[in-house]
């Protein structure tokens, strides 16, 4: 199990329907619910580009942050998403604006994630 305090970086595993857990360039864990601390959102253009292109699924986004551990409260916040057709990276649901980093991240069972800018 990952330590919390550790740097990790996140993203949705979409067949698996959990977060995958990533350190040291290795996946760590699949955890149905997680927390971050003084994250930064990552998009590798290049690579979404490329699935785009090809159609295959890869991991071309992530969070990157303090494992804070699992969440069982509700979520609070700002909701955001990432739609791999569109250049802006991550955005808040209700309007639209990018998201390049938060203080907290609740990432949620059903995938979605809440920041606290």
């Amino acid at each position: 199990m990952i330590p919390r305090g550790q740097v990790v970086d996140i993203y949705w595993h979409s067949r698996k329907r959990m977060w995958s857990i990533r350190h040291d360039g290795r996946v760590r864990a699949h955890l149905p619910t997680a927390q971050l601390i003084d994250v930064r959102f990552i998009v590798h253009e290049a690579a979404r580009l490329r699935a785009l292109h090809t159609g295959q699924k890869a991991v071309f986004a992530f969070a990157r942050g303090m494992y804070g551990g699992p969440v069982d409260e509700e979520p609070y916040g700002t909701q955001i998403r990432l739609n791999p057709r569109e250049p802006t990276g991550f955005t808040s649901v209700p309007y639209g604006f990018s998201v390049r980093k938060a203080c907290i991240v609740h990432l949620r069972g059903n995938g979605t994630c809440w920041v606290v800018l």
